[in-house]
């Protein structure tokens, strides 16, 4: 069994009652980063989440730094709109928008971290409501 410290765990306890909602939510990509800073605002202060942190090719979703670690999110996923929709996602990733920018901003934004405990999250969301599967 994996030992985690007190940041791990509440981190997995975070993430686990963040997706536990989303999946039952259909709504744009924005509802589900609302979503998730009101589930992070559980967990850590204010302070310590980020919005829309800068890095070289673009700006990731969200960062919660802590005093022993900093993660780092980037959110795909939505039923609304073109751009958002798991099911566009070839299309995006064709414009250079979908998962592969996603990932390059994540290791970009590890790559600039002046700390050595750095996680980054790529979130796809699944609406099980819609049936549609990523």
């Amino acid at each position: 069994m994996v030992k985690l410290n007190e940041d791990e765990k509440r981190i997995y306890k975070f993430l686990a009652n963040f997706l536990g909602e989303s999946k039952e939510v259909g709504g744009s990509e924005g509802l589900y980063q609302s979503l998730f800073y009101s589930h992070a605002r559980r967990y850590f202060p204010a302070k310590c989440i980020l919005r829309e942190v800068r890095v070289k090719s673009g700006f990731i979703d969200f960062g919660i730094e802590t005093e022993a670690i900093r993660y780092a999110f980037e959110l795909k996923g939505g039923a609304n709109g073109h751009r958002n929709s798991l099911r566009k996602m070839k299309e995006e990733e064709g414009r250079g928008k979908g998962l592969a920018h996603d990932l390059t901003k994540l290791h970009e934004y590890r790559d600039s971290s002046l700390v050595d405990s750095v996680l980054t999250f790529l979130v796809c969301i699944d609406i099980e409501a819609l049936d549609i599967a990523f």
